[in-house]
């Protein structure tokens, strides 16, 4: 895991320049905004800086109850392995497979029972109604957020093994729909069904509902904290991150690409 010392100096060396598309908040003038933005904006001008943009957004939700945060980081390496394996054995650049974990809060239920009805009694000492039943807490389970930049078009159109494989399964012929193929927006489609199909193929630890596994292009994601395009993608994956310890905590740094090893 890389340091809090790294970061910071990584940090502070990244910020130069704001990228918001404005900057009417609020919180801007407040201590955990500014260490917020500041650490949105290093990943935003490294981003800038490597040349590899931000295309597409894949989110995941376990149809259990995950909160092993080590059992997450395997379950990323899977995946990053998965994707590389997929697209970049003759691609003409690499790809950038940057993964942020949020967890859920904690949660109270009744110890017996989730379905139990809980009764009021009278406590005889304080005279007040208090529930008569035993609680326990359940750890808050993670889903996760994970940038990929872009592959080259030419994965469609000149195919691998396993790419040519996963078009005759998807499409029933071994070309995609000729439609897909004339504008952006359809080769976009024709990555996301790609890398969808492939993930949930071989990563067992996903389920088989729609909800288990989405994937959006950058600029169909709606802005957000002031941030438009994939930069408000980056700006969300960071959303729960106000500090060096935060980012710790999200930042799944073994397995990602975009932080300068």
């Amino acid at each position: 895991m890389i340091s809090k010392q790294s970061y910071r100096k990584w940090i502070r060396n990244r910020n130069e320049g704001l990228f918001q598309n404005n900057i009417d908040d609020k919180h801007s003038g407040k201590k955990w905004r500014t260490t917020k933005l500041s650490i949105i904006n290093a990943f935003i001008e490294e981003y800038n800086a490597s040349g590899f943009i931000p295309e597409y957004l894949i989110t995941r939700n376990y149809w259990y109850r995950q909160s092993n945060r080590d059992n997450v980081v395997k379950h990323n390496k899977r995946l990053t392995n998965v994707i590389n394996d997929f697209v970049k054995p003759t691609n003409s650049k690499p790809v950038f497979i940057d993964h942020f974990m949020e967890k859920h809060k904690d949660k109270q239920k009744t110890k017996d029972d989730d379905n139990a009805k809980i009764i009021l009694v009278k406590n005889t000492i304080s005279g007040e109604y208090e529930d008569d039943v035993e609680y326990e807490v359940v750890e808050g389970s993670y889903h996760i957020h994970t940038i990929v930049t872009g592959f080259d078009d030419d994965k469609i159109f000149y195919p691998n093994s396993k790419i040519q494989n996963a078009i005759e399964m998807i499409y029933g012929m071994d070309n995609p729909p000729l439609s897909l193929c004339k504008t952006d927006e359809g080769l976009k489609q024709i990555k996301r069904d790609l890398l969808n199909y492939e993930i949930r193929n071989r990563c067992d630890f996903l389920g088989n509902s729609k909800d288990s596994l989405d994937i959006t292009s950058a600029d169909e994601k709606a802005g957000y904290d002031g941030f438009a395009g994939w930069k408000g993608i980056v700006a969300y994956c960071l959303k729960d991150v106000y500090n060096v310890d935060t980012l710790l905590e999200i930042y799944d740094d073994t397995n990602s690409s975009i932080f300068p090893k």
